[in-house]
Formats: C-alpha cells, structure tokens, sequence
C-alpha cells in the first residue's frame, strides 16, 4: 500500500540550467519515523534539475 502524499513543490523556471534557485515546500501533515522518499517529476527529460535535496524539522 502507498504511503500517503506529504507534500507537492510546483517547480519554477529559474531562467536557464545553470541558474541554480533554493525552492521549498511546508508538509500537509507531520511526518514521524523512518519512511523512504521518492521524487516524482513530471514534465519530460530537462523538467528540473536536482543538485541538493534537504529535510529538515
């Protein structure tokens, strides 16, 4: 069974690919315990380029 959907980033356009942008995105609920992540992208090949991913409390 899927683990319920935490959270949603819509991505903006920083203008080009070497034009780096800290985005963030505030949880629907509170997370605890070990849980896996995984990052869905949709929007083809070049739709976002992820260089440091960080999670905090």
């Amino acid at each position: 069974m899927p683990s319920p959907l935490v959270g949603v980033l819509p991505v903006r356009s920083t203008g080009g690919s070497d034009t780096w942008q800290e985005q963030s995105v505030k949880l629907l609920r509170t997370v605890t315990g070990t849980h896996d992540v995984h990052l869905v992208v949709a929007g083809g090949s070049k739709a976002v380029a992820v260089d440091r991913l960080t999670l905090r409390k």
